[in-house]
């Protein structure tokens, strides 16, 4: 920020964010806040003062010269309506969709979470609504009533199933496989790789054995 010929800018280089500024050479560094731990961050200047905010407070400097340093702004907060929560539309977040095999029901995913919609009427019922615990990918398990989708529940992704009804049907959500969605499951590398390891080495092998003179092939069949 050009402020009086003089350029201010935030940095760390003492150990904690604070406001600083230079003569436009470089020369000439001054500090003009004194913050320690908590950083000063996105300072922004009309020409003349430097407003900042440092651990949740805005503070202003009335210029680079002002005598007692920045000061801290005290706000009064808007009308109880303006940051009272606000119900979030399903049809603005609206993630993985499985249908079921009649059409007349869904289990759809709406911001980390999981709930079984009919198409007509009836209540919406949540499937997977655990606060903090990301659930996604839903899918209807073909005729058995069941649907599944990933959960991280326990740090690692597992699977859920239960019932389309939910907690309603009276059956909690089961959950399986904890831990065992990477490459391979929870041996590493699975057999199904392996397997195809070792048929991309048998078809290397015969890729190279075609491309050998006539009078070779016998020596490579032979070192097999």
């Amino acid at each position: 920020m050009l402020i009086g010929g003089r350029l201010a800018f935030l940095s760390d280089h003492e150990g904690t964010g604070n406001l600083y500024s230079c003569a436009l050479d470089g020369s000439d560094l001054r500090r003009h806040t004194d913050h320690d731990g908590f950083y000063a961050r996105n300072a922004s200047t009309d020409g003349q003062r430097i407003v900042y905010h440092c651990a949740g407070d805005i503070w202003l400097l009335d210029g680079l010269d002002a005598p007692d340093g920045p000061r801290r702004l005290e706000f009064s907060l808007g009308p109880a309506a303006g940051r009272a929560p606000r119900l979030i539309s399903a049809e603005d977040h609206l993630g993985a969709l499985s249908c079921d095999h009649s059409g007349q029901g869904s289990a759809i995913e709406v911001r980390g979470t999981v709930h079984w919609l009919t198409h007509r009427d009836g209540p919406a019922r949540a499937l997977s609504v655990v606060p903090g615990v990301r659930a996604r990918l839903p899918r209807v398990l073909g005729k058995t009533g069941q649907v599944s989708w990933v959960t991280d529940a326990e740090g690692a992704d597992a699977l859920e199933t239960a019932a389309s009804g939910g907690p309603a049907a009276g059956t909690p959500p089961r959950r399986l496989a904890g831990g065992c969605h990477r490459h391979g499951g929870r041996h590493g590398r699975g057999s199904g790789w392996q397997r195809g390891r070792r048929r991309r080495a048998r078809r290397e092998a015969l890729r190279r054995e075609r491309l050998l003179r006539p009078g070779d092939r016998a020596g490579v069949v032979g070192q097999r």
